[in-house]
């Protein structure tokens, strides 16, 4: 007498030691029913040092953190000849990680040049798109820092700040900006670092700011990393500066000028007439490396 098995089923699960085999007798096609109890085979009940402690792990990153938790359960050593039990409780440990950069995938309209990169803004897309419109000034919005966690990452904490939403001030279309600079009078040498600051009683945190000056020389970014602007002038010239904000609203322009001059190397002082009368007006003439200028100082009242 043959029979063919058809299935296996446990009715307790892995906690207990009974299996039903069915098969069906292939003589009279008729189901037979076998019940296994490995109980003898297996021995005592499984003790605590039959279990030990198992995380699900990342390979490729050398982490237990999959998907932002690090999972712990309690299994049966495979080589612990015993049964579990009808009252075993598994043990599961889950606990949230830390947030990480490879917890975050890029945001709509966002991508990465390649792995690993960060997620840029995509060609010909505005930061003025992300703005709702129903955003009204003196409120709030979520504004994306190009990353969104990834779907059912439980991270917590950690980086989570520099990649999640950011609250951001809707747009003022009054905004109004001016220029300022570490240089007194608007003028310095050559090879002189100036830096420039965005003056304004206005909300800056969110702003976008883009200065240029007319050697073609550009800086941009948002709020505090990119309101003030540090440059070192190598060429003598008189250069422009130009301030860009724009709040999402509009842009507004601020510009000035700096003047950039050779360093005195010399200098050579000459007077005119060499020997004045009383009450007679002089003009002192001051000779530079560079330049040369002439002071007329005869309304000064020092020659009496």
């Amino acid at each position: 007498q043959q029979e063919a098995v058809v299935s296996t089923q446990s009715t307790g699960g892995e906690i207990t030691t009974v299996i039903n085999v069915y098969a069906i007798e292939s003589d009279h096609m008729e189901w037979v029913i076998f019940t296994v109890n490995f109980k003898d085979f297996l021995g005592d009940k499984c003790r605590k040092s039959d279990f030990t402690i198992w995380s699900i792990r990342d390979e490729l990153k050398n982490t237990e953190c999959v998907l932002g938790r690090d999972t712990k359960f309690e299994r049966k050593n495979p080589h612990s000849h015993c049964y579990i039990g009808t009252d075993y409780q598994r043990f599961v440990e889950d606990l949230p990680c830390p947030c990480q950069a490879s917890d975050f995938e890029c945001d709509f309209l966002y991508y990465r040049e390649n792995a690993g990169d960060p997620c840029v803004m995509m060609e010909g897309v505005s930061e003025d798109w992300f703005i709702p419109n129903d955003c009204a000034p003196g409120g709030f919005y979520n504004r994306s820092m190009g990353y969104i966690k990834i779907e059912g990452d439980m991270c917590q904490g950690g980086e989570e700040a520099i990649f999640s939403y950011k609250k951001t001030k809707c747009p003022d279309s009054n905004l109004t900006v001016s220029i300022s600079m570490t240089a007194e009078n608007k003028a310095v040498q050559r090879g002189t670092s100036v830096t420039f600051a965005a003056v304004s009683d206005d909300y800056l945190d969110d702003v976008y700011f883009l200065w240029y000056i007319s050697d073609n020389t550009t800086f941009s970014g948002y709020g505090d990393e990119a309101r003030n602007f540090t440059y070192t002038f190598t060429k003598s010239a008189t250069y422009v500066v130009t301030l860009t904000a724009n709040n999402g609203a509009g842009p507004v322009v601020a510009m000035d000028t700096i003047q950039v001059d050779d360093p005195i190397t010399s200098l050579v002082l000459q007077y005119e007439p060499v020997d004045p009368a009383v009450g007679e007006g002089m003009i002192f003439i001051v000779t530079t490396d560079d330049t040369s200028s002439k002071i007329d100082v005869s309304s000064s009242g020092l020659f009496i």
